[in-house]
């Protein structure tokens, strides 16, 4: 009985950070910072955060430029519930998608 090891490299994670449209910018003006892990050659993970550390949305991608959605996406709320999850494949939302609906909370 022989023994197979693997050796698995980690790929550096890209950070960059994004204004309120989520457009690049300078890290002290960011509203937003994105962490892009890159899998392999046709697979990158993209996490969402606010600048306070709150998840946003976390999803997989086939390209990182242009950026192309395709894979499992979950989008969060304020406090970091689920707000939405579906797939994507090339860039289209496809099957079956659940979406909760933000509930209003008042005082009586």
């Amino acid at each position: 009985m022989g023994l197979i090891s693997f050796v698995c490299i980690a790929q550096p994670m890209e950070t960059q950070y994004l204004n309120r449209k989520y457009q690049l910018t300078k890290k002290n003006r960011a509203c937003f910072v994105r962490k892009i892990q890159k899998v392999n050659d046709t697979l990158f993970t993209v996490t969402d955060f606010t600048k306070n550390e709150k998840i946003v949305m976390n999803g997989s991608y086939s390209l990182i430029k242009p950026m192309i959605e395709n894979g499992e996406f979950q989008f969060f709320d304020k406090k970091s519930n689920i707000l939405a999850s579906g797939h994507y494949r090339n860039g289209i939302m496809c099957g079956e998608w659940t979406f909760l609906k933000a509930q209003k909370y008042s005082r009586l």
